[in-house]
């Protein structure tokens, strides 16, 4: 029986879901979650070490603040080396750096905030290279009739399990193990380096980008199950690239920056949505902690309710999307969290509230504000082809460092910086603080205007050449 020539990519995007390809997204999911298992440690971490310490906000601040300048470096390494080595390996380095720092933390000696800021700066780096990737890599792997669902499901999905397993272990095992226990367990991630050496192939689009097209022959049949001879090894361009294909693709800042629309919405919507979800999950345990006249331990239980709600909107809006469309999903999460971040500012400010409001308000908040990453990563790569993608995710990783400075120094600056980590300053920042980021949050909405409806297509929709500065509605975008 003569077997049917098919083109790699082709093979790709037809093939169905087999083990291989379960593999590759849990170990993306399980990278994601443990990522922000770190990020939710740090915040009670630094709740206990700002009273044990006798630091005021502003050194704290700058412990949170350090890993958000880490990100924006991470972020432009992650991008140029996915660009220039391939997805793989440079994923395999962030998460190794990942987990060393983040584990190092625990041997700060006694008052050390230097030594913790340079700890977090490389956590910060590290995490910002294999978040760039992990996106990167499920779109290219994901057949196009599954990617609206499983893209987010798989990079997102996961990540509220990292947050409430932070809070629960911090409930846990803040009494006994103290916090330089709780930080030791980010050598844990380490596990991870050896899973993703046998469990992640190379990116056969990248490959074929770069000219090696019996290697993506290769991979594609491994990782579908193909045989190798029924693999066409043709020099057909991805069709992810749109109608520019048939030439040779310009890449880097200079060609991602062409198209302005998708430029704004990259830097708009993930710049606001990391203020918001940074602020509120570094600073939050102190707030609760400090409002609500409560151990550490117990701000580390409520966020596991609030963590919840994070998970019902990851869930929620990775499916929302097939219906209503990546831009209206945008910007009903952006408005929808910054409306709830307001009300729980007042819920916690005012005299009679309580801790039922304020943790209620900020789970209902969560659903909106964290769930909505469930929508914008995986609308962050689709509207870029594959010569730009792990560039243009870099950008967006920029942007998601920058938030992390913009939340934790902004919600300090409104608490005072010289002030101390006590009970009277939270609660006076309280109010001023949750409105703040919820005005981000409905900025995040904004952005979200300028985002192409990628909904209903088969590739990612690409612009070209000259008509990217004046094309303002999605339907004059061209779409293979």
């Amino acid at each position: 029986m003569s077997t049917l020539s098919h083109r790699a990519l082709d093979v790709l995007d037809r093939a169905p879901l087999t083990r291989r390809y379960w593999n590759l997204a849990a170990l993306v999911g399980v990278t994601s979650a443990v990522e922000f298992f770190d990020f939710y440690v740090i915040g009670f971490i630094g709740s206990v070490i700002g009273e044990e310490w006798g630091l005021n906000f502003g050194q704290v601040a700058m412990i949170y603040f350090a890993a958000g300048v880490g990100a924006i470096a991470g972020s432009f390494v992650g991008g140029w080396s996915g660009h220039r080595y391939g997805r793989k390996y440079p994923f395999i380095a962030g998460v190794a750096i990942t987990g060393f720092f983040s584990g190092a933390t625990a041997f700060a000696p006694e008052g050390a905030v230097v030594f913790v800021m340079l700890t977090r700066f490389m956590v910060g780096a590290g995490s910002a290279m294999m978040l760039t990737l992990c996106l990167t890599l499920m779109v290219e792997f994901t057949p196009s009739r599954h990617r609206t669902y499983l893209v987010p499901l798989t990079t997102t999905g996961l990540i509220p399990v990292g947050t409430m397993a932070a809070s629960a272990l911090s409930a846990a095992l803040l009494p006994s193990w103290g916090w330089r226990g709780l930080a030791a367990l980010g050598f844990a991630a380490l596990i991870l380096v050896v899973w993703a050496l046998f469990a992640m192939p190379e990116s056969p689009r990248w490959l074929v980008a770069r000219g090696e097209y019996e290697k993506a022959r290769t991979v594609v049949s491994k990782f579908t199950g193909q045989p190798v001879h029924s693999i066409q090894l043709d020099e057909a361009p991805d069709v992810s690239l749109g109608p520019q294909a048939r030439t040779p693709a310009e890449s880097g800042y200079r060609a991602l920056f062409r198209d302005r629309r998708n430029v704004t919405f990259t830097i708009l919507a993930w710049l606001c949505a990391a203020t918001t979800i940074y602020g509120v999950n570094l600073w939050g345990p102190t707030f609760l902690r400090y409002a609500l006249d409560i151990s550490p331990a117990k701000a580390a239980e409520f966020f596991i309710y609030i963590s919840l709600g994070a998970l019902v909107g990851r869930v929620l809006f990775s499916v929302l999307p097939q219906w209503i469309g990546r831009r209206a999903t945008g910007i009903l999460t952006g408005v929808g969290g910054g409306v709830l971040l307001i009300i729980a500012g007042f819920a916690g400010g005012s005299a009679q509230g309580g801790a039922i409001a304020l943790v209620l308000a900020l789970a209902v908040a969560a659903m909106f504000a964290d769930g909505g990453f469930a929508n914008l990563a995986p609308a962050s790569a689709e509207i870029y082809p594959t010569h730009l993608r792990s560039q243009a995710m870099g950008l967006g990783e920029v942007a998601n460092g920058i938030g992390k400075l913009i939340g934790p120094v902004g919600l300090a600056l409104i608490a005072g910086t010289g002030n101390m980590v006590k009970p009277e300053a939270t609660r006076d920042a309280l109010t001023p603080g949750f409105v703040f980021l919820g005005i981000f949050s409905l900025l995040c909405a904004v952005g979200f205007l300028f985002l192409r409806e990628t909904r209903g297509k088969l590739e990612d929709v690409v612009s070209s050449g000259q008509a990217n500065e004046t094309a303002d509605d999605a339907e004059s975008v061209q779409v293979r």
